[in-house]
């Protein structure tokens, strides 16, 4: 599959600012299959904060996002949980 933007739908708290820690608990043994190494914009809800978070995440040499591989924030953006599940790939321009 290409993916351009992967949406975690499970709340989940990012307790004292770890976002690799939230996002290893919102994809929990979930497996992603990517055609190849990679990285994709995705977002997770941090439930302790209420706010979205952006980040890259990297597939880590092999072609599976999973826990433990690579993230990098890129911004937060405060809103409800409501708001963050009507969020979705057409609010984002990729250019």
């Amino acid at each position: 599959m290409n993916y351009n933007f992967i949406k975690f739908t499970t709340a989940v708290p990012a307790a004292g600012g770890n976002a690799e820690a939230a996002f290893d608990a919102a994809i929990g043994l979930g497996v992603i299959q990517v055609q190849d190494n990679a990285e994709f914009l995705a977002s997770l809800y941090d439930s302790s904060r209420g706010e979205m978070v952006l980040f890259t995440v990297d597939s880590g040499g092999d072609t599976a996002i999973n826990t433990g591989d690579d993230i990098d924030v890129i911004g937060t953006v405060a809103m409800t949980y409501d708001d963050y599940l009507a969020f979705n790939g057409s609010n984002i321009s990729f250019v």
